[in-house]
């Protein structure tokens, strides 16, 4: 298994890549899954902010120069990637 994890506003995004699937989970909540084995893929969650807004978030899993990689979005913004 790999996964990544990043905090936004006091708030833990975790995307956990498996043999079988892809899961993203915000504060230990599952809120999407893809099941089966793809060579890319996309997640979509949301975060409710400290002014009880609602803001979206989009996970991007995919190869880059033969490495498993995964960007992950706040209201189309980047929040977090991996690719270096």
């Amino acid at each position: 298994m790999k996964y990544w994890e990043t905090t936004y506003q006091m708030q833990t995004i975790r995307v956990e890549n498996r043999w079988n699937g892809e899961k993203l989970y915000v504060n230990g909540v599952l809120q999407d899954e893809r099941i089966g084995m793809r060579s890319d893929s996309r997640l979509y969650g949301r975060i409710i902010n400290h002014n009880n807004e609602v803001e979206y978030i989009k996970v991007s899993i995919g190869t880059y120069l033969f490495t498993l990689q995964c960007v992950i979005f706040v209201n189309d913004q980047i929040v977090y990637s991996s690719k270096k």
